[in-house]
């Protein structure tokens, strides 16, 4: 990306973010108390009040939205406009503080160097302002901003003091009409926007589909990177405030500040956002370390942090933490952020796990490789253990049990994967028969899929003994279904499957007759699927000869010959 996209996409992201402040204050904003407490002697008074506080607070609303959904082009029009109507109420505030001054002084202008060099400084930053005024609006009639400057002009003529007032109020009154008669030129503006929007989404939805509208529209408003900035500058503002406790341990601190910035829908999209970065850091620090620097010109779409942030939106919707109070709504948050990093943990070991085998059966002799792969997924293995026992100092047993299961099975599979890394390093050195390695692999990696079904089956369990306690809702009915078919009956299936496989495929080996060693010598020959020496072979109907380890290995697939295709 070019230094021009990226400026254009870092403007697009700044200017909308006060938008969002807007709409979150609003939320914030508890406006049927405030109704409440209205008290007018008048019943109709009291009726106008009312309706005043709620067409604020629709009009809010519908401002924030039309700012946030304007394009780039008609925002940055808006920003300027609104720095030009700033920039005019300024040389106001100049004239209106130097006529106040000149009415205190009884000196005449001209009798006073200083005086005429401090109004002459004036009225050159009065045009100053009104050029920049003009630069605004993209305008060369400097002359129409010229109005502001009346007053100091008159004073600089040597009108009398009784006239300066009545000039600053006609030259308000020339710039109040020039924005007005602004204001009512565009009046319209709005609806031909909202025409022009509403043709274009619907031709571009007609020719593409609502999902290429819905792409369309997110990448032209940023959305991660729009509330990735809006929470993280709410968090700053939130930090910069002086603790109400200063003796609290700073992770409690910090974790007290992110707790008290997810207190609207807003910011929990913010945050959300937040964790989907950091989760795309982490994985992006992983790769980096096993593959070098060239893996940086790769856009791997599958670890880009997406599920760790649907992740963390769920949980939070499905617990209700917009609704709980402070303290509640930070250990909760705790909770799923522990959850979250376990899952980048797994993330990282689906990484990190086929590198190592990979080094491993490719007798690769780069040691340096060999040693990042296996420090990372011996790290992989070490950390969660540093988790679990930093969960159970914070947390009794019956609290933590369910939380610290899929970080223990992340450490079991980083242990798996370290001793077949092992078993495949010690294979040269050692005559182990290629069924022997299978079997190890197999049993492994089926005892720890094992423990993953068991962990998964405790949850459901769990969610069930909370459901008879009355603690259920719909949200969560359809979180654990879905978790249940995804994670129970699918792996169950597989895993069945595999297992009949892998008898059929054994049983279908062994009914086959073995090669003698005369059959052997007389062919010489390699096995068609490893291309190793074979001194162990089983001979097929069709006549070919095979190690029994990697035809057992291809029945896995499909039950006919690996080189006639013959039905077997």
């Amino acid at each position: 990306m070019a230094w021009s996209d990226r400026l254009e996409a870092a403007v697009n992201v700044a200017l909308r973010v006060p938008a969002l402040v807007l709409l979150d204050a609003l939320y914030t904003w508890d406006v049927s108390t405030l109704v409440s407490r209205l008290h007018t002697n008048s019943d109709g008074m009291l009726f106008k009040y009312k309706f005043a506080v709620w067409n604020a607070f629709f009009l809010g609303h519908i401002l924030g939205f039309a700012v946030l959904l304007l394009p780039i082009g008609r925002l940055t029009s808006l920003y300027l406009h609104l720095m030009a109507g700033f920039l005019l109420a300024s040389t106001h505030i100049i004239a209106r503080s130097y006529i106040d001054f000149s009415l205190t002084s009884e000196e005449s202008v001209y009798a006073n160097h200083n005086l005429f060099i401090h109004l002459i400084g004036a009225i050159l930053a009065q045009v100053l302002v009104e050029v920049l005024c003009a630069c605004c609006l993209k305008t060369r009639k400097v002359w129409r901003f010229m109005g502001s400057s009346l007053p100091l002009i008159g004073v600089l003529c040597g009108l009398p003091s009784s006239v300066l007032p009545l000039l600053q109020r006609f030259a308000i009154t020339l710039s109040v009409i020039q924005v007005m008669y602004a204001a009512l030129s565009n009046i319209y503006l709005p609806y031909y926007l909202l025409r022009q929007a509403w043709a274009e989404g619907r031709q571009l939805m007609a020719a593409e589909g609502i999902v290429t509208l819905l792409i369309f529209m997110w990448q032209q408003l940023s959305v991660p990177s729009l509330f990735l900035t809006f929470w993280l500058v709410q968090f700053m503002t939130q930090t910069s405030l002086p603790p109400l406790d200063s003796k609290e341990d700073n992770l409690v601190l910090i974790l007290t500040s992110v707790a008290k910035c997810c207190g609207s829908p807003y910011l929990l999209l913010g945050l959300t956002s937040v964790v989907s970065h950091v989760a795309q850091s982490l994985l992006s620090l992983c790769r980096l370390y096993l593959h070098g620097f060239s893996v940086l010109l790769q856009q791997d779409a599958v670890y880009r942090g997406i599920s760790e942030g649907v992740m963390f939106l769920m949980m939070a919707m499905c617990t209700g933490l917009l609704e709980l109070q402070l303290v509640h709504r930070a250990f909760l948050l705790s909770i799923i952020l522990f959850v979250v990093l376990a899952s980048t943990l797994q993330s990282a070991l689906e990484i990190s796990e086929p590198v190592l085998l990979n080094l491993a059966a490719a007798r690769d002799k780069n040691r340096w490789k060999h040693f990042r792969a296996l420090s990372m997924c011996l790290f992989l293995c070490l950390f969660p253990m540093f988790l679990m026992w930093r969960i159970n100092l914070l947390l009794p047993m019956d609290s933590w049990l369910i939380l610290i299961s899929s970080t223990v099975l992340t450490a079991l599979q980083a242990m798996s994967s370290i001793v077949i890394y092992l078993l495949f390093s010690f294979e040269e050195q050692r005559d182990w028969p290629p069924e022997f390695m299978d079997d190890v692999v197999y049993y492994l990696q089926g005892f720890c899929r094992g423990l993953e079904f068991l962990a998964s089956l405790g949850l459901v369990v769990f969610s069930l003994l909370e459901w008879t306690g009355g603690g259920w809702s719909w949200s969560g009915v359809t979180v654990v279904l879905a978790y249940a078919y995804y994670n129970l009956w699918q792996r169950a299936h597989a895993g069945w499957r595999s297992l009949k496989l892998r008898r059929m495929a054994g049983s279908r080996v062994a009914a086959m007759q073995r090669a003698s060693p005369q059959l052997l010598a007389q062919h010489g020959d390699v096995c068609p699927v490893c291309y190793q020496d074979m001194k162990v072979a089983v001979l097929t109907p069709c006549g070919h000869m095979y190690h029994p380890s990697c035809l057992r290995k291809w029945f896995y697939v499909q039950d006919t010959c690996p080189m006639c295709h013959r039905k077997l």
